[in-house]
C-alpha cells in the first residue's frame, strides 16, 4: 500500500508548493530550493508562530500593553489571534499508546510468521509458545470491568462501583499470577 501510494503521488500527485502544511515557523516562508540567504530582510518575530500570524492575522501582530486599556483586552486579543483549540492530551496519549502497541504486536507477528520453520535444529514454536488464553481473557476483561466501574462511580453508585472494581482487581491478579507462573516455568525449563 505504501509503495502504491508513493508511486501514485510521484506521477499523479499535486505539487506541494512552498508551504503545504500551513506551517507556523519562518523556514516554510522561503522558496524551495532556498536561496543562498534565508531572508532578504530579517523578519520581526513577535510570537511562537510568526508565519501563521502573518498568513492568518485579523488584528495587528504587535499588541503593545500601552495600546490596550486593560489586561482583559490583551487576553481577548490573544484569543482572537490564536483561534485553534488543541486536542485533549489524555485521548491523544491513549491513541498514541494503542497505535504503538499495535505496531509492536504486528512486528512480532510478522517476524514469527516469517521465521516459521526456518531453523531445523532449534526449538519449534509449539515447543516454546503456549497461548495463555484464560489469562489473556482475564486481562482483556479487566479493561471492560474497570470501564463499568468508572461509569458507576461517575453516576454515584458506590456499592456497584466497589463490586466491579474488586472484580477488576481479581482479574488483574489472575493475569499476574498466570504471567508469574509462565515466567517460572520458562526459568525452570532453561536450567
Amino acid at each position: 500500500m505504501f509503495i502504491g501510494n508513493l508511486l501514485w503521488s510521484y506521477w499523479q500527485g499535486k505539487v506541494a508548493g512552498s508551504d503545504p502544511w500551513d506551517a507556523w515557523t519562518l523556514e516554510w516562508s522561503t522558496p524551495s530550493p532556498p536561496p543562498t540567504y534565508n531572508f532578504a530582510t530579517i523578519p520581526e518575530v513577535r510570537s511562537r508562530r510568526p508565519l501563521w500570524d502573518l498568513k492568518h492575522r485579523k488584528i495587528p501582530i504587535a499588541i503593545r500593553v500601552r495600546d490596550c486599556p486593560n489586561e482583559h483586552t490583551i487576553h481577548n486579543d490573544a484569543r482572537e489571534r490564536y483561534p485553534m483549540d488543541l486536542p485533549a492530551r489524555g485521548p491523544v496519549g491513549m491513541y498514541g499508546l494503542i497505535a504503538a502497541e499495535a505496531a509492536i504486536f504486528t512486528i512480532f507477528v510478522v517476524a514469527y510468521v516469517f521465521n516459521i520453520g526456518k531453523s531445523v535444529s532449534g526449538p519449534q514454536p509449539q515447543d516454546v509458545l503456549r497461548v495463555p488464553i484464560f489469562f489473556t481473557i482475564c486481562l482483556l476483561s479487566s479493561s471492560l470491568t474497570i470501564h463499568f466501574a468508572v461509569q458507576l462511580l461517575r453516576s454515584g453508585r458506590i456499592a456497584s462501583f466497589a463490586l466491579w472494581w474488586l472484580l477488576t482487581i481479581a482479574l488483574g491478579a489472575a493475569f499476574l499470577f498466570g504471567t508469574a507462573r509462565e515466567w517460572r516455568h520458562r526459568s525452570t525449563t532453561k536450567a
